[in-house]
């Protein structure tokens, strides 16, 4: 699947020293369409107060299925299983050039209870979640998901 994405721009010009960095996130989505977006506290030193997809940086020697698993857990308190990936973008996030992975769940229908980086949560129309301040790998993933949405590739 082709991802809609912006030009992507190595943060070092090159530099093959500039250290690499994994995330996994997921799209949790419920039955009626709505996907959940969390906002990051004010207090965080990397996108405060801005909203996102649960997820984070992959452990050393963890899986990337079990990082999305994790950090789900850690952030909402849900309990998912990740699915089929519905984007890969790539964003700098000094000192490291990340690579963004982020899955599609289903809503698992259990009560969210959040972890100290977030101080809200909201279940968010697909079509309308991009329209909140938001971090660019959520930029991007949304679009996809919207994309894969209307062309049939996921029922909305």
């Amino acid at each position: 699947m082709k991802s809609p994405s912006r030009p992507l721009e190595h943060p070092a010009g090159g530099d093959p020293s500039y250290p690499l960095g994994v995330a996994g996130r997921a799209a949790i989505r419920r039955p009626d369409g709505r996907v959940l977006l969390v906002r990051r506290s004010e207090h965080e030193t990397s996108d405060p107060s801005t909203w996102e997809l649960p997820g984070g940086k992959m452990g050393y020697r963890e899986q990337l299925i079990e990082t999305v698993i994790r950090e789900v857990r850690e952030e909402t308190g849900l309990h998912v299983r990740p699915g089929r990936v519905i984007d890969v973008g790539h964003r700098r996030v000094d000192p490291y050039w990340v690579t963004v992975v982020t899955y599609l769940c289903d809503n698992p229908g259990q009560p969210i209870t959040l972890g100290d980086e977030h101080d809200a949560y909201e279940w968010v129309p697909i079509r309308i979640a991009g329209e909140r301040p938001t971090t660019p790998e959520a930029v991007d993933a949304l679009r996809a998901l919207s994309v894969a949405c209307v062309s049939g590739d996921v029922v909305e």
